[in-house]
């Protein structure tokens, strides 16, 4: 992982796109746009005997394509063309409000009943795991609408389970094929926060091994996301306590059973994103104590030269003066010896051994210092069940 960061590469993190309605518009106003790309529809209709998938080119056909009798899975991939999201909702009675919030694709996640028919909004992350899009459900008997923003890679491991005609899946209903599709989305936050985690890990390893090669401006980012997947999480979690809290009739105590353990994996979610998320913020007051303990060390290092080289420096600055031998027998007598300059530096050199030596000693120049020895002497000899009676 490269600890450098550009501020132009910078991830948006889970943050949905801000696209909203007209200020002032009526609720459940729909803005059909002539240049907006066209909606793809997949019916996968389903029993225990048959497993009918088709794509219908208009609502109408996915209307026809859904079989009184069978469960229908209706999956809609693109939600910009609002013409199409209306005879959607013409078609299948859906609420005005309601397809107002799948046109809108800044949803946070929620959960709302109707009359005849239960809407469920949530967040499926994405498989580069740093964004986000919008999975609008609507649980109806007999059938299960699903809205996307873009493809799904992932709704194909329930395809295959319909195709594989699971016991549970074609028995369950609505309620329990809603239910799959949740708990598909829930399982989808464990790698984005395993790579969050493995993110905070090389960071923490990088920080420990070359603090300056770390940017300040990948932590702050690393923090931004995991804030943002964790409010996800708790959201996500609220939807499904709200699902589980309230007498929802469509609701059958199998799928209540199952939405359970979803509720689990939910909460793990949550316990998983707050404890990388602590760990992240964590990582700037790890970052800020190891750069300064290197600056210790090398405050330590240039002091301890600095010490060495004053005492050199005052004998040097002392046998440099320039006194009149003649006048005085006293005046820099070692001038006149024969072995006065090696003298001079033997005093320097055993000066600087000496403050080396001291140094060491004391544990300001390498080694440990006698204190600490001591200290670490008699926790030894005090620890374990006899320390108390040796």
């Amino acid at each position: 992982m490269s600890v450098r960061h550009s501020r132009k590469s910078r991830t948006q993190g889970p943050a949905p796109r801000r696209r909203r309605t007209r200020p002032g518009a009526p609720p459940g106003t729909l803005a059909p746009r002539p240049d907006a790309p066209p909606s793809t529809i997949e019916v996968i209709s389903f029993s225990l005997d048959t497993v009918e998938e088709s794509r219908p080119v208009d609502p109408a056909a996915a209307r026809a394509a859904a079989v009184p009798g069978r469960l229908a899975l209706v999956i809609v991939t693109g939600v910009e063309d609002h013409a199409a999201l209306g005879a959607f909702g013409e078609q299948f009675g859906l609420h005005r409000l309601a397809l107002e919030d799948i046109a809108s694709t800044h949803q946070r996640p929620k959960f709302d009943e109707y009359e005849d028919q239960d809407f469920v909004v949530l967040r499926v992350p994405e498989p580069d795991g740093r964004t986000t899009q919008q999975l609008c459900l609507f649980v109806a008997p007999g059938r299960v609408l699903c809205f996307l923003e873009r493809p799904l890679p992932a709704l194909d491991a329930i395809r295959e389970r319909i195709r594989q005609r699971r016991p549970r899946l074609m028995e369950g209903g609505a309620d329990y094929l809603a239910y799959a599709i949740i708990d598909l989305v829930v399982d989808l936050h464990f790698p984005v926060v395993e790579d969050h985690e493995r993110r905070v890990d090389e960071l923490e390893d990088a920080i420990f091994a070359s603090p300056q090669r770390v940017e300040v401006a990948v932590i702050h980012e690393l923090k931004r996301d995991l804030a943002a997947w964790h409010r996800l999480a708790w959201q996500t979690r609220d939807v499904i306590v709200r699902m589980l809290g309230e007498e929802i009739p469509t609701l059958s105590q199998t799928t209540r059973l199952h939405l359970r353990d979803c509720l689990d994996h939910a909460r793990q979610v949550v316990d998983l994103t707050e404890a990388v998320r602590d760990r992240a913020a964590g990582l700037l007051d790890l970052y800020l104590s190891v750069m300064s303990n290197r600056m210790n060390e090398i405050m330590r290092v240039l002091t301890v030269i600095a010490t060495i080289f004053m005492p050199l420096s005052f004998i040097a600055g002392v046998y440099g003066m320039n006194f009149d031998r003649g006048a005085s027998r006293w005046n820099m007598p070692e001038l006149g010896w024969a072995w006065g300059y090696p003298f001079s530096l033997g005093l320097m050199a055993a000066t600087a051994a000496g403050l080396l030596y001291y140094f060491r000693r004391q544990g300001w120049f390498g080694g440990r210092s006698r204190a600490n020895q001591g200290k670490r002497v008699g926790a030894g000899a005090g620890s374990g069940p006899d320390g108390a009676g040796a």
